[in-house]
């Protein structure tokens, strides 16, 4: 048995796709460039990385912006679907406590 996917359809799924989670990333970025103290508290407390910096947190946020821009663009999927699965990855992991 064949089955047979519209490539048209497929495309416009992916993108769906990526649109979401693009909005939910990109909050994530929001924060770390808008209000650098709040995600330094995130930092501090999911993560264990106390005392990280506006400066550094912004650099990562600016880094983090160029990743989920070019994730929704579909660009370097390779890279980009790897380092969104991996930002995803350690959020989840970090914070697996408040879901159980």
């Amino acid at each position: 048995m064949k089955i047979e996917v519209d490539a048209n359809a497929l495309r416009g799924s992916l993108l769906l796709l990526r649109l979401g989670i693009f909005v939910v990333m990109v909050m994530w970025t929001i924060d770390k460039l808008i209000n650098p103290n709040h995600a330094g508290a995130v930092f501090a407390n999911f993560y264990g990385l106390e005392g990280t910096g506006a400066a550094a947190l912004m650099m990562i946020g600016l880094l983090q912006l160029v990743v989920v821009l070019t994730f929704l663009a579909g660009a370097f999927r390779t890279v980009t679907y790897g380092l969104v699965l991996a930002m995803h990855a350690v959020s989840t992991l970090s914070s697996y406590a408040q879901y159980l």
